[in-house]
């Protein structure tokens, strides 16, 4: 939801590490988009009202009931789930383990992995259906920023969805698709977003 409140708050600075090796919790917090602390007396809700990611987490809300109403067995459903939306808070410490110690952790992580995936199915479907290339291209794209914004937009999944795109254009109108120009063009765009994912 985006909420607006009305009130006295007094902004607290953020506060950094104060150990040498540790996270840093202000560059932590400042890659999500906070930028301060507030202490507040009272406040008041003036106007609360659904903003994209909301709808979004319906959206997963929904895919979840599908998966565990549809999969007997807890895990498997757990592990299906994490692995097209990247929530993995239901993948219990024992799974976690289990994966950590045969080095496929990262199967439940969305990267470019998935997103070449999902690339790939629908650039199958797209030439079942015979579509130009120009239609395919924007189809490409539009799939690619949806699962991205449904993923919740972490630094891989925009990396992926960035080359991804490019690898499309390339094969539309260039022909020629080079990796490295394409992971720095990724590169500069997530900077542009977020300077602060730099320090992630």
């Amino acid at each position: 939801y985006e909420v607006l409140c009305v009130g006295d708050a007094k902004p607290i600075a953020l506060q950094n590490h104060s150990n040498p090796c540790e996270v840093n919790p202000k560059v932590a917090a400042m890659v999500d988009g906070i930028f301060y602390n507030f202490y507040i007396d009272e406040i008041t809700v003036e106007k609360a009202e659904p903003n994209l990611n909301y709808y979004f987490a319906q959206l997963k809300q929904h895919v979840r009931k599908i998966i565990f109403n549809n999969i007997n067995d807890s895990d498997s459903a757990a592990v299906l789930y994490a692995m097209l939306t990247g929530d993995k808070s239901f993948i219990t410490e024992d799974l976690s383990s289990v994966f950590s110690d045969c080095g496929t952790s990262h199967l439940l992580a969305i990267s470019g992995l998935h997103v070449s995936i999902l690339m790939d199915l629908i650039t199958f479907c797209l030439k079942q259906l015979r579509v130009s290339k120009v239609v395919s291209l924007f189809s490409i794209a539009v799939f690619v920023v949806i699962y991205a914004l449904f993923t919740g937009l972490s630094p891989s999944v925009l990396r992926a969805s960035v080359m991804a795109v490019t690898l499309s254009f390339a094969g539309t109108f260039a022909g020629r698709y080079d990796s490295v120009n394409a992971l720095g063009l990724s590169g500069i765009f997530i900077l542009c977003l977020n300077p602060f994912i730099l320090f992630d």
